[in-house]
This record gives C-alpha cells, structure tokens and sequence, in this order.
C-alpha cells in the first residue's frame, strides 16, 4: 500500500472528486481511472456531495444534492479505504459517515436502505451552474 504525504491535497494520489475545478483524481499504481463518465462539474457552497463504494463490484460512484451524477466513476476499487475531506481555505463541513441513518439520513434515498449497486440503471441528468467554494 502507499503511503501519502499529509501536504498533498486529497485526491492527489487517491480517489476523489474536487469541487474547485470539478474533475476526477485517481492514483494509478494499479490501473485505475474515471471509466464511462465525465468529470462531474464544480460543486461548492451548499451543495451535498455523496460517496458511494460498491464493494461486489468494486466500483465508487458520486452524488451531488442527492442525485447520482455518474454510472461508476472509478473500478477495480479495492483494499481499506478511508473518506477524507480537505480545503484550501477555512470551511465548516458536516459529514455523514452513515452511523446513524434513522435520525441522519443522506440525501441519496438508495444510501439509506444500501439497496443499490454500481450496475443500476441511472436517470439522465440535468447540470446546474454552482458557484465553487
């Protein structure tokens, strides 16, 4: 496994999805990449990003403001994986790490039940203009 400077922004040398330019990042050591997507566009200020991480099909996938914004984003996903968010500037961020989805659920209802996989079909998407953070 690599290890990761604690300087380098997250995403840099993982799996991610950056708000400030919207793209994908990916650590290539064993061949993964953003596969059948495009980058999902910028995200900021009140926007709610998800992470989803299929784990049969080892296969990750993002959601903005409940919606599923991609099919997969990144495959052959495997190993421990642990969820991190990073800023440049100061920011104050609420995270839903799933503990308690009765009182906190997330806004993608699907997260909620864990009754999805990265092969379901998706709905077509509709992109809105988000100012970053």
């Amino acid at each position: 496994m690599p290890r990761f400077k604690n300087e380098s922004p997250p995403g840099a040398t993982s799996w991610a999805y950056h708000g400030e330019d919207g793209g994908l990042y990916f650590y290539n050591a064993s061949d993964n990449a953003p596969v059948n997507c495009s980058p999902p566009g910028m995200y900021g200020l009140g926007d709610t990003i998800g992470v989803a991480a299929d784990f049969l099909q080892k296969k990750i996938f993002f959601t903005k403001n409940g919606e599923r914004l991609m099919n997969y984003a990144f495959d052959k996903v495997g190993g421990r994986l642990h969820p991190v968010l990073g800023s440049a500037d100061s920011a104050r961020i609420t995270a839903n790490f799933g503990i308690d989805l009765n009182s906190k659920p997330f806004k993608w209802g699907l997260g909620n039940t864990l009754d999805f996989d990265a092969d379901m079909p998706m709905p077509k998407l509709k992109r809105t203009k988000t100012n970053a953070l």
